[in-house]
Parts: structure tokens; sequence; C-alpha cells
């Protein structure tokens, strides 16, 4: 092993299976788990596959298997992690060893001040899903087919629990007051304090000061097309000019395998190509755009949507890229 971005990427490996072990052990501290509402037992049995993924990625690396490109591209992706595994241990601490009568207030409490998306569930989910984009796409794990199936299952499962909190529940962050017409407009989400003099403060955990829904709406469309995106088009052109055209008569067989047909004849669903690097998972991407672009041309009620991420491209590795290509 060797460079910077390797030692990095190992420290915070290192990090995520400490503090994933502080939540275990927490958790098998519990005297009455069984009491805990269901999201947390689910959770805390899926927690080792996170540990022993990150562990294979570790030895993945030490022994030199990943360079300086692919530790890069995996770094946003484990900082990520890092942040919801420390969420998770938190909400652990907070909620475990309480008393039965006082863990969903205490957890309430927690979420509030974790914020959106801290629900013991969907910090979860998360983690899986930064675990196999780091074990897959980034292709830091030798035994990808085993943690792939595992993996794939465990976000499924995860993803398929009831809620642990209401969702009116999580969101509320205390007092909420609005105002909109003429003059000027006050937003405020957390607690509000006016005083009794000729003046008022406020105190608040967020304020947004506008003018009224019109302009609301403008301001998020200016924010839109601010700066144009990329046209996936033209992103996917370059992608042929720079690795070149397939060959004919590959990546054809996936048009006819049962998985594809399956999925293409389904009314919802995912289908997820995965595998190392130079494996084919671009040119199977562009054979199936062109495929998608056919069938909507001939089917006047599919509307068929494309874009090709690049985490290289400031402009094509974002959630507002995407939405503006």
């Amino acid at each position: 092993m060797s460079g910077a971005e390797a030692v990095a990427i190992l420290g915070i490996i290192s990090s995520i299976v400490s503090i994933v072990d502080g939540a275990k052990q927490v958790y098998d501290a519990a005297s009455n788990a069984e009491s805990l509402p269901e999201a947390f037992r689910e959770v805390a049995t899926r927690l080792p596959i996170v540990q022993d993924i990150l562990n294979s990625a570790g030895r993945y690396i030490e022994g030199g298997g990943a360079d300086e490109d692919v530790c890069k591209g995996a770094k946003a992706v484990l900082k990520s992690c890092e942040v919801k595994v420390l969420k998770l241990k938190k909400l652990f601490e907070e909620v475990i060893p309480a008393d039965g009568s006082s863990r969903m207030k205490k957890y309430l409490s927690a979420v509030k001040t974790l914020g959106k998306g801290s629900r013991v569930e969907s910090l979860m989910k998360g983690v899986l899903m930064d675990v196999q984009l780091l074990a897959v796409e980034h292709g830091m794990v030798t035994e990808t087919d085993q943690y792939g199936d595992q993996l794939a299952k465990a976000i499924r499962e995860v993803a398929d629990l009831p809620a642990s909190l209401p969702g009116h529940a999580a969101d509320d962050t205390g007092f909420t007051a609005s105002h909109s017409g003429s003059g000027h407009i006050y937003q405020l989400q957390g607690e509000q304090f006016n005083n009794t003099g000729s003046r008022h403060t406020y105190h608040a955990q967020t304020m947004t000061f506008g003018s009224n829904e019109k302009d609301k709406a403008q301001a998020c469309l200016s924010a839109l097309f601010q700066t144009l995106g990329t046209d996936p088009r033209d992103d996917r052109n370059k992608i042929t000019q720079r690795k070149g055209t397939r060959v004919i008569g590959t990546c054809t067989w996936i048009t006819s395998h049962e998985i594809y047909e399956s999925w293409l004849g389904s009314h919802s669903g995912l289908l997820y190509l995965s595998g190392g690097p130079g494996k084919g998972k671009t040119m199977l991407s562009i054979l199936l755009t062109e495929e998608f672009e056919r069938i909507a041309e001939n089917s006047p009620d599919v509307v068929f949507l494309e874009y090709f991420c690049n985490n290289e491209d400031e402009k094509r590795r974002t959630a507002d890229g995407i939405i503006r290509g």
C-alpha cells in the first residue's frame, strides 16, 4: 500500500468499523432489547455485514489493489457513511439504555436533534447503500458476488421495515409560523421569543424570507436553470468518442436475459448492473439507452429519460446536475 489517499481511506474505514462496533456493544449490553422498536433490532442484526465488507475493503487497499484514483472516488462515499454511522451510534446510545417508558420519547428527541432522515432505519439503509457503492462500483471488495447479494437483500429488507416514527412526528421541530402577502414575511422553525418592549426578538433554528408563492416558485426555477446542465445525448456521444464504439454483436445478450425481460415487463422497479472497472457497464448502458429510445419512439405512452453520471465531472455528479440535465 502507498499513497496519501490510500492512507486516508484506511483511516476512515478504521473509524467507521470502530463506530459500528461501539453501536453493537450498546445493543448487546441492553437487558431488554426485545422491547425496543423493531427497526432497532433489525438494524442491529445487520451491523456485522457493514463491518465485514469494510474490513475486506481495508485488506484490499493494504494489498495494493486500489490505486489513487479509485481511493479518491471512494473517499466521499466513506465520509458520507461515517456521518451516518455516527448518527446511528448516537441514537443507540440515547435510546437503548433508557427504560421502556421513556425510549420513544428519547428517540423522538434524538431524531429531531439529528435532523431529517435520522430515523434508525433510514440511516441504516443509507449506510448499506454507501457500502454497496464501495464494494460494487468502486470494486474494493474481492468477494463482490458474495457480498453483493447480501447487501441487496439487506437493503430491501431495511427499506421494507415499518417506520419507527410517524412522519409528522419526526419532521416536526416545534413552533412553526408563516405569513404570506404584501410586506415583510417571516417563516420560522424552532422556538420564538418576543420581548414585551417596543421591539421584537426572534430565536429560531432556521429563518427564511420571501415575498409570496409566485416569487418562491420563480426563485426555484432560477436556481434550477442558473447554470445549464449537460445534454445527456452529448454525454453519451462523448463517451463513445472517448472509449470507442461498441463492437457489433457484443452486449446484446442482456436484452434476452430473463432478469432483464422480467424487469422490462414490470411496471416499476430497479434494474441494477454492477461490476468492477472495465467490465463493460458503460457499453451495456449505452446499448440499453439506444434500446429504450427505440421503445419510446414506438410507444406513445412511454417516456424515456437518461443521464450518465461521472464522479470526475462536477456538473455530472450532483443531484441538481442530474435534474438540470
